[in-house]
């Protein structure tokens, strides 16, 4: 063999061998890439299944305080309505539906007088510094219900129903306390997967797969175990906690309460109002309730707010007792309704103005109802629903309270308190966490019947 063909076969050789160790070295990167990808798939999964498990009981026990404070708002704003020194708001949208319920003529005269002798009392009663001492009280009424929420301590991680139930406290547990859920998670994967390499299982890739897949359900199930441990930890360590609710603020913020319009133009409102009621009851009597209602649109609402009230938007009347009527819960065959139908139409974009209103219900009145004979009877009917409809929002509209800071205060309590709530949920075990959302619940009922 001549040197020409011994250095061409040399090279021949050390092409294959190092070709080879390349692919080699590629290939075990490769599988090493994608052992990494498995392995931290399977970790995630874990992890995220814990996070997900704590931030579902925080979630309940947030849900359930925040319900709590809810009923606390809700027996505020009932006290307010029911103060004497705070001005009324009639919920005459309410009573409207309620009274295209009504079957009997006697019956709905009676209510539409009561809903007017409302009206009546709007304007004869004048309101001013009583409302800052009525907010005043009812804050401080607030604050203590809201603090009741902090009697509540979280029971024991264990309960004596569950037999057999091992304690998974081991060691120090006030390290244990101390680690993260990754840590923990982490420590656990590591010392199941350390020796599983790429390179130890590379002539067999799928004898590599198959073992890594037994590996990571070891490690998974090691990783859940220390999990449980390090919950149980930590389920422990806040035993007897409860929501600090020791510097909850004072109310300190100012109620205003302004008269808006004129209580003699009002007043002059309330006479026409009434005087076309008159009318309005005759043609009622003679013609029945068929004809108590226009057949026009609710054309003509008042824009924006009807009341300081609606600055609450989840204010319900039904639900918080506006009023001292009879006007509470559901009629067969009852629909909702967002304004009183009337074919009168307003002559200005925002709705008439009081003056304008007077004057038009003064022109009404002028026209004279013949009784069973008249056969345009619908006209004082609409002539009626127009002006108990801007009687009820300029009645309404009397006062204007700002009452922005009672909200702000509201806020400024509740918030913080959800959000500790939230936080000593994530530490709850099942255990800890039906006992306490029980109690919370408990100490909600309590309070809505308290003030229902």
């Amino acid at each position: 063999m001549d040197d020409a063909t011994l250095l061409k076969s040399i090279e021949l050789v050390l092409d294959n061998t190092l070709g080879e160790a390349a692919q080699k070295r590629q290939l075990e990167t490769q599988l090493s890439e994608e052992l990494r990808t498995i392995r931290d798939t399977a970790f995630r999964a874990v992890i995220d299944q814990e996070k997900l498990r704590r931030s579902r009981g925080a979630q309940k026990a947030q849900e359930a305080v925040a319900l709590y404070c809810s009923a606390c708002v809700a027996k505020s704003k009932k006290a307010l309505v029911m103060d004497a020194r705070v001005p009324d708001v009639i919920n005459y949208l309410e009573r409207y539906n309620e009274f295209r319920g009504i079957q009997d003529r006697g019956i709905l005269l009676t209510r539409i007088a009561q809903t007017i002798d409302l009206a009546d009392k709007v304007c004869s009663t004048e309101f001013g510094t009583g409302v800052q001492d009525a907010f005043k009280e009812v804050a401080n009424l607030f604050k203590a219900d809201i603090a009741m929420v902090g009697s509540i301590g979280v029971g024991a991680p264990s309960s004596g129903k569950h037999q057999g139930e091992k304690t998974l406290m081991r060691g120090n547990s006030e390290a244990t306390v101390s680690s993260s859920v990754e840590d923990v998670a982490s420590e656990a994967f590591a010392e199941t997967l350390n020796d599983v390499e790429a390179s130890d299982l590379l002539d067999t890739p799928q004898a590599m797969k198959a073992e890594l897949e037994n590996r990571l359900r070891r490690a998974s199930t090691a990783a859940q175990v220390r999990l449980d441990e390090l919950a149980f930890c930590e389920a422990a360590s806040i035993e007897g906690e409860s929501l600090d609710v020791s510097s909850l603020p004072s109310f300190d913020g100012e109620i205003t309460c302004t008269c808006v319009f004129d209580r003699h133009e009002l007043q002059e409102l309330l006479n026409e109002v009434l005087a076309s009621f008159k009318t309005y009851s005759a043609v009622v009597r003679d013609n029945g309730v068929f004809a108590a209602f226009s057949d026009g649109s609710d054309f003509g609402n008042c824009v924006g707010l009807t009341s300081w009230w609606s600055a609450w938007d989840d204010w319900s009347a039904e639900a918080y007792g506006f009023d001292n009527s009879e006007y509470q819960g559901d009629i067969p065959g009852m629909r909702h309704v967002d304004g009183i139908a009337s074919t009168v139409e307003e002559d200005e974009p925002r709705g008439d103005s009081l003056e304008r209103s007077i004057e038009r219900m003064r022109e009404f009145n002028s026209r004279r109802y013949m009784g069973v004979f008249d056969d345009d009877f619908k006209q004082h009917v609409d002539a009626f629903w127009y002006g108990f409809r801007k009687l009820m929002e300029y009645a309404n509209g009397m006062y204007a309270v700002d009452a922005s800071a009672f909200h702000d205060y509201c806020s400024l309590l509740r918030k913080p308190i959800e959000s500790q709530a939230f936080a000593l949920g994530m530490k709850m075990n099942s255990v800890q966490l039906e006992d306490y959302l029980e109690k919370v619940s408990n100490l909600t009922k309590g309070l809505e019947v308290a003030h229902g």
